[in-house]
């Protein structure tokens, strides 16, 4: 069951399944050749993850994220990643690998935005926000801020193209990895603040926008 939600969520995730999207069970279970209870299953779990949404009469859809939806991730993002930051060098082993995790995450969303491949620039930045969390080794938390990212990932996924979205992201991360790696804590701090400031704002003017277009 979790595995069949986990494919769900990387359709949505590479731009196959998109927001406002109705989900056929018929060809989902006739697709990944599961009965339709089990695909039933598989979209609660998405439901109860925030990917999904049941509308009475009609099916289930990939959720389409509204303004207040947003801002309520925006802040719980901004209150785990700022202090999950602080943690950088608490464990020297586990600094080393989200280091590593993030560089690799920087290049492949560099690599994306060179092919401009925005899909794949827009996972390489989950990836790279997943790492900052991970600082933490707290599974529990590292399993909600999944949730909260893949969330606010349903955002970009509206309008998936364009440099003017993910580029200014793409340099900023390899900036905040850098100032990681030469232990500068409180700066990368500062600059993952006005970094989150500025993708809530990116994020509500997509949202705005997609509202217009479906006028």
């Amino acid at each position: 069951m979790e595995q069949l939600a986990a494919s769900i969520t990387a359709s949505i995730n590479i731009g196959i399944l998109v927001p406002g999207v109705q989900l056929s069970e018929v060809a989902l279970a006739q697709q990944y050749g599961v009965s339709r209870n089990t695909l039933r299953e598989a979209f609660r779990l998405l439901a109860r993850d925030g990917l999904v949404e049941h509308v009475p009469h009609r099916g289930v859809f990939v959720r389409t994220m509204t303004a207040h939806d947003l801002k309520d991730i925006y802040a719980y993002r901004r209150f785990v990643e700022l202090g999950a930051i602080t943690y950088a060098y608490s464990d020297a082993h586990r600094t080393l690998d989200c280091l590593r995790r993030m560089r690799v995450a920087c290049d492949h969303g560099e690599a994306g935005m060179l092919a401009e491949n925005w899909i794949d620039v827009g996972n390489a930045n989950v990836d790279f926000h997943q790492a900052i969390v991970d600082f933490v080794g707290s599974a529990f938390l590292t399993r909600n801020a999944r949730i909260a990212l893949a969330q606010s990932r349903l955002a970009f996924l509206v309008h998936p193209n364009g440099n003017d979205v993910h580029s200014p992201f793409v340099k900023k991360n390899r900036y905040i990895v850098n100032l990681l790696a030469t232990g500068e804590v409180a700066a990368a701090h500062d600059e993952l603040s006005t970094y989150l400031d500025r993708a809530e704002s990116i994020n509500l003017k997509l949202v705005a926008d997609g509202n217009e277009d479906s006028e």
